[in-house]
Parts: structure tokens; C-alpha cells; sequence
């Protein structure tokens, strides 16, 4: 009978302990204290549970990572909470928003955000930088906006996909930051609201998203930014249409889930990556659910919060894992 060395070249280790599932993909040991074999396994990425946001919202911007995140602003009633997350759990910041808000724009890091427009009582023009402990006004943009996408860094962002003032208007317009001032921006190539984005000031990717109010002219379709002009992107998403979703990556390299289908209306778990070229369907959030804190993460180490709980979900792709091996 060939024995495992003959097969494989080499003898099957003996460890007290596991190594790190994401160092022992593909390898074989035994574990002396558990007495198993166990096995080193890559599987397809997959959400699962983070801690609990502070509160109970939706509509609130994002910031950073999934071990560096950032959340702030939402509803009910345009709060003023920020929250950062450190991969485990949130912690309420000392730092409030100046203006509390919902449906606001929000982009950059934990320690380095942009808080842009919103609403609460009325379209915000209020824009807010972080730096880790407080927030401080700087100027306006040019144009309130419900639903903001913001995009970038706290020095280099461009916003768009609003309903504009006066709300609900649907326009083209995008407005680009550079730390101080605003500026006009590229024009998308038809109105486009309520969609998500990833990306940078120069390398953005909008996703989703509807044409008309009422909701409705679901776009399947995505638009890319290089920093002045917007233009199809190659690959349509697989969903039939969506608003609201959330996102995370960058604009070759995206992830976008949950969000709302109004034929339905329907509130939707998908999740899709984007290459740069195409979309691929991947596995769904536990929890269908929509107006999320966005974005936040990279495509395969995304955060999503809120959207209507305070519940977090972690999407890591792929997920390693040490599985003992079933001896008969």
C-alpha cells in the first residue's frame, strides 16, 4: 500500500497546535493535543457576523476598512453618532458630526473622512472632514444632495448620483474636492441617482442606480471616472436593477451587495464582484438589506453595516479554514 510521504514527498507533521488556516492551505498534519488529522482548506469568500453597530440606522455615510472602519450620520432623524469599528467591534466616538444628517456622502479613511451633504429637515450643503476624533466644517458643496455618493479620499473626492436641489431633481452633475474647494466635475452621461460607487477621485466606478422619480429606468449598467470624463464601463451587473446597494473595492476590483428592487419591491441579499471586465455572482448576505453605511473595505475584505439594524456582516474572500479530517 503507497503511504502518504510516497504520494505526497514528504512525512505528515506532528504539532501541538494549529497553524494559521491561512499559512496551511493544502497541508496535512497532526494535531498531538487534539489528537486529529486536520487539513488546510480555501473556500469560496462568504459573509459572516461582525459586532453590532451602536445604534439602529440607515443612510449613514462610511469610511475605511474592515479592521479600520468608520461609520456616521443615518436615520431615523439625521443623527449626529460616529462609530469606528475595529475589525471585532464598534465604539462610539467622542467626535459627533457638527450637523447631524442622513442619506450623506461619505469616503476615506478612519483616522482621514469626508462627510458630504445629506438631509435632515431640509438638503444639507454642509460638508465635514474627520481626523480621527472630531469633525470640523470646511466649505460647501456647490449643490445639496440627497443620497450622496462621495468617492476618494478626504483631499481628493468626487461626488455625484444625488437627488439635487431642488429635491427631487435628477441631474448629471458631479463635483470634484481637493482638500478645500469644490469644483465641477465631469458630467455623467444621463441622470443617474441612488446609486454606489467604489474608488477614487480618478479611477471611480458607479454602479446601479434609477433614471426616473418615481423610482424607476433601473440601471444594470455601470459608469467609470478618470478623473474628468465618465463613460460606460465594459461589463453590466447580473441583477435585473437596484438602488441603495452597498459597495466596497476599488473600480477594477469591486464588490456590490444587498439593496432595493422596486418591481418588487424587493429587498435584495446578491453579492457580485467586478474584475474590471465582468461581473460574478458570489454568496448572498445573511440578511437581505438595503441604504447601508458605504463604502467601506476592499472587494475582498468588505464591511457592511446598518441598513436598517445594527447588525455587521464581514465578507472575506476567500475563507480559509483548518477542518479535521474524518478517519474511517
Amino acid at each position: 500500500m503507497a503511504t502518504y510521504k510516497g504520494i505526497q514527498g514528504y512525512s505528515v507533521q506532528k504539532l501541538s497546535s494549529d497553524p494559521t488556516a491561512e499559512d496551511a492551505v493544502g497541508q496535512l498534519w497532526y494535531n498531538s493535543t487534539a489528537g486529529k488529522f486536520k487539513i488546510g482548506t480555501e473556500g469560496a469568500g462568504a459573509w459572516s457576523s461582525g459586532g453590532n453597530y451602536p445604534v439602529s440606522t440607515s443612510e449613514g455615510g462610511a469610511a475605511g476598512t474592515q479592521t479600520a472602519g468608520l461609520g456616521f450620520g443615518g436615520t431615523p432623524g439625521g443623527i449626529t453618532t460616529t462609530a469606528e469599528y475595529d475589525g471585532t467591534s464598534w465604539a462610539v466616538s467622542p467626535g459627533s458630526l457638527g450637523t447631524g444628517r442622513y442619506a450623506n456622502g461619505g469616503c476615506g479613511t478612519q483616522t482621514a473622512a469626508l462627510c458630504v451633504s445629506g438631509y435632515a429637515g431640509g438638503l444639507k450643503s454642509e460638508v465635514e472632514e474627520y481626523n480621527g476624533s472630531a469633525w470640523s466644517e470646511v466649505n460647501n458643496i456647490p449643490l445639496a444632495g440627497y443620497d450622496m455618493l462621495a468617492l476618494g479620499t478626504q483631499t481628493a473626492a468626487v461626488a455625484t448620483t444625488a437627488r439635487w436641489h431642488p429635491f427631487p431633481t435628477l441631474k448629471t452633475d458631479s463635483y470634484e474636492y481637493d482638500g478645500t474647494s469644490w469644483s465641477a466635475g465631469g458630467a455623467l452621461p444621463a441622470v443617474r441617482a441612488v446609486a454606489t460607487g467604489v474608488g477614487t477621485q480618478t479611477a471611480s466606478l458607479v454602479m446601479a442606480g434609477i433614471s426616473t422619480i418615481p423610482y424607476g429606468g433601473f440601471y444594470q449598467s455601470c459608469l467609470e471616472y478618470d478623473g474628468s470624463t465618465w463613460t460606460l464601463a465594459t461589463g453590466n451587473l447580473n441583477r435585473s436593477g437596484s438602488m441603495l446597494a452597498g459597495g466596497s473595492g476599488l473600480q477594477t476590483a469591486a464588490l456590490i451587495y444587498g439593496g432595493l428592487y422596486v418591481g418588487g419591491p424587493t429587498v435584495l441579499a446578491d453579492t457580485e464582484s467586478y474584475n474590471g471586465t465582468t461581473w460574478t455572482e458570489l454568496n448572498n448576505l445573511s440578511t437581505a438589506r438595503t441604504i447601508m453605511g458605504s463604502p467601506a473595505g476592499t472587494n475582498t475584505t468588505a464591511l457592511g453595516f446598518a441598513g436598517g439594524s445594527n447588525a455587521t456582516e464581514e465578507w472575506n474572500d476567500p475563507v480559509y479554514a483548518n477542518k479535521t479530517v474524518t478517519v474511517s
